[in-house]
């Protein structure tokens, strides 16, 4: 398995107020299969990440897709 980056390895997510969503769940899914999760990864070495990721207090959340190459 290879790890790559998605567009940013910590992405921010933000409340329709603006504000960031602290506290906030994302949950990962197969595309096509929304009751399948998806292994995510905190880092490059393939620690996976708990599903669905808790944001920080700042609305972030470290982000690694697997791709197969």
């Amino acid at each position: 398995m290879t790890l790559s980056l998605s567009p940013s390895p910590k992405l921010q997510f933000f409340a329709n107020n603006g504000q960031p969503l602290v506290g906030g769940y994302l949950y990962t899914a197969i595309a096509g299969a929304p009751s399948t999760p998806k292994t995510t990864y905190v880092d490059a070495a393939g620690t996976p990440n708990t599903n669905p990721i808790v944001l920080d207090s700042a609305g972030y959340g470290p982000v690694i897709i697997s791709q197969s190459v």
